[in-house]
């Protein structure tokens, strides 16, 4: 009996040994990662790791990214390209207080030294800014000073075309082309960048067309229908067209308006300095449309009307 116990006993002692070595000779596991089960972050992205999915700019999960890929940082964002490079960094913009109120003035079909340059003034003068959309023809070494100044404000400079005389519903792609690329190239030329945004003569693109024109299109939630109250022939007709501009941008603006004006008529300059002054009463801040939107190089094909309605 003595006999057999013993026996059973190196039997069970030979037994644990066998199972050590073979123990010993496996390599040893990688901890587990906790489950992306209700750990996921705005979006649904799951848990960051090794093991975590990545989350495409489509919203789609794509295949889990190797370890090697997430911590090469040699390898380029799904996003960067050279076209990118003159874009505005989003991290560039101001920090907007929830607090405050914001809007962008925008002035099309200028510049006209007249009239813009007393516009700078005035925004000199509020601390604000606003953005320019020019017309390309209308670029020289005299006007493009006025550009050089507005950038050196804050302010922004956008596309408006060349000629505008071309429509982007109802032109070839090679006359959309053209207005555009020799007035991006007159923009660079007397700012030192390149327009991130650009609105269309008119208002008017077709969807193909503001897909791949190569900005992000701008169009307006508030119209002065300054171009309709420009006439000035007398005192009182003048007077009555300020108050009409003034009252049109007053009882339609909110925050996160973009306001669509022209720097050409001196009704328009009247007009945005009394509105100017009302405005920041009101506690409005004025900003470009690329600080109001946060616009950046993803932005590009997208049409804006105002904060929160896009296309």
């Amino acid at each position: 009996m003595k006999k057999t116990t013993v026996a059973a006993v190196l039997l069970v002692l030979v037994a644990l040994v066998i199972l050590g070595v073979i123990t010993a000779m496996q390599p040893s596991a990688e901890p587990s990662l906790p489950s992306s089960e209700g750990n996921s972050g705005e979006g649904g992205q799951s848990a960051s790791g090794p093991n975590a999915s990545v989350v495409s700019g489509g919203g789609e999960s794509s295949a889990p990214a190797s370890p090697s890929a997430a911590e090469d940082s040699s390898i380029p964002e799904e996003h960067t390209s050279s076209e990118d490079l003159s874009a505005p960094e989003e991290s560039s913009l101001p920090p907007k207080d929830p607090a405050k109120k914001y809007i962008a003035f925008t002035f099309d079909d200028g510049p006209y030294a007249p009239v813009t340059s007393k516009l700078l003034d005035k925004l000199e003068s509020i601390d604000g800014r606003a953005t320019f959309f020019v017309v390309g023809n209308r670029l020289n070494d005299s006007t493009g000073k006025l550009l050089a100044r507005a950038s050196s404000l804050g302010c922004e400079i956008g596309s408006h075309s060349y000629t505008h005389t071309v429509y982007f519903n109802n032109c070839t792609d090679a006359q959309m082309e053209e207005e555009l690329s020799k007035t991006q190239s007159l923009i660079r030329k007397y700012t030192g960048a390149d327009a991130l945004c650009m609105r269309p003569p008119g208002g008017t693109i077709t969807d193909s067309r503001k897909e791949s024109c190569g900005y992000a299109v701008i169009i307006w939630s508030v119209d002065s229908a300054d171009w309709k109250l420009k006439a000035r022939k007398t005192e009182s007709q003048r007077r009555e067209n300020v108050d009409a501009i003034v009252n049109n941008v007053l009882s339609a603006v909110k925050d996160g308006d973009i306001v669509l004006m022209h720097d050409l008529y001196e009704n328009t300059l009247e007009a945005f300095c009394i509105l100017a002054d009302k405005l920041k009463a009101q506690g409005y801040e004025f900003v470009t449309v690329s600080e109001l939107l946060e616009l950046n190089a993803q932005s590009v094909g997208k049409k804006y009307f105002r904060v929160g309605l896009t296309t």
